[in-house]
């Protein structure tokens, strides 16, 4: 099955929307090292790393969809996109395992107990919810880089012409 070419750009769109948000919301989430009893929350260099990655793929991805798919340049070869887009994968979604596997995302974010949590969350002055929202927005934007690896293989075959007329001969020669 083909697809529209518009899908691709769609996607790297989906996909610069989800580093946006990834990295707004984890830089509102007010992260810190927070001291606890004995308990220690460093979290702070894995949320700034998830915010760093997401500021740059935005920018790269940005620049590409504007001067390759906007503007209509012309096209580096596929294996520079091939090279691009899988350094962006493994940043996207190497910032996303690092925050959720962040003594936040572990121990206070993933906890049963609401009470710790809602406690916690006051004594450190940050929010799961931003915290989620961007480790899983970040897991969408790696998504979208494998589905745009998957584009540009030929995997997902793209339509760039006219839809093929209707066949309704049944089979009939």
């Amino acid at each position: 099955m083909m697809v529209n070419k518009h899908v691709p750009l769609v996607v790297r769109v989906l996909t610069i929307i989800f580093t946006l948000i990834a990295a707004g919301t984890a830089g509102d989430g007010g992260i810190k090292s927070c001291n606890y009893g004995q308990e220690k929350f460093r979290s702070g260099k894995q949320v700034y790393f998830l915010i760093v990655v997401g500021a740059l793929v935005l920018v790269a991805l940005t620049l590409r969809v504007l001067a390759f798919d906007v503007r209509k340049l012309r096209l580096p070869s596929p294996r520079s996109f091939m090279i691009f887009d899988s350094v962006c994968l493994l940043f996207t979604f190497a910032s996303a395992v690092a925050v959720s596997a962040s003594p936040v995302g572990t121990s206070v974010c993933s906890s049963k107990d609401d009470d710790i949590k809602t406690l916690l969350q006051e004594v450190c002055d940050f929010k799961c919810s931003n915290i989620v929202t961007a480790v899983v927005t970040m897991f969408m934007a790696s998504i979208g880089f494998v589905i745009d690896i998957l584009f540009t293989t030929g995997a997902i075959p793209v339509f760039t012409g006219s839809p093929p007329p209707e066949d309704f001969t049944f089979g009939e020669d």
